[in-house]
């Protein structure tokens, strides 16, 4: 009995070491470069400013992926395209991102004033991510082929916001 409770102390130390313990595979994503600037329009519309984001990184992922979304907030902003090792790929198309790839992607969200009677732009609506992000967090949601995974790209860095005339 003494024995069998030592066993089990010593395989829950041994297990506890292991870091690899749960893991299927390492995740890592090196990102450059994370950004959002704020476009002002400079005629009077129902649009109030245009958030583009724009994001630079290299992938050291175990697997193939392609990115679907851009989560900011808790809403989901779509990629529709992104540069691989500098060629334009579509997401539609079925590119997808393998170990080694560098990408950049842009994607951007619209704001909208709710009173205006100038000018009056087709809203875009945006799927929620089903999580909240702090302000200045973003992350990245793609297609694998065991499913879909969430990779955290961390802080967006703010550039100086642009006043059209």
């Amino acid at each position: 009995m003494k024995y069998t409770i030592l066993l089990m102390m010593l395989a829950l130390v041994a297990c506890g070491n292991n870091k690899n313990v749960g893991k299927a595979s390492e995740n890592v994503l090196i990102v450059h470069s994370l950004t959002k600037q704020d476009n002002f329009p400079g005629v009077e519309s129902n649009l109030r400013f245009t958030r583009t984001y724009t994001c630079i990184m290299h992938s050291e992922l175990m697997q193939s992926f392609q990115p679907q979304y851009l989560l900011v907030d808790s809403v989901q902003l779509p990629i529709k395209s992104f540069q691989r090792n500098g060629t334009l790929q579509l997401v539609d198309n079925g590119a997808t991102i393998n170990p080694g790839d560098t990408i950049q992607f842009i994607t951007n969200r619209m704001y909208y004033n709710a009173d205006s009677r100038n000018n009056i732009l087709e809203e875009m609506t945006y799927a929620s991510s089903g999580i909240m992000l702090a302000d200045s967090l973003a992350s990245l949601r793609c297609l694998t082929d065991s499913g879909v995974i969430d990779l955290s790209l961390g802080t967006i860095e703010a550039r100086s916001s642009i006043y059209n005339p």
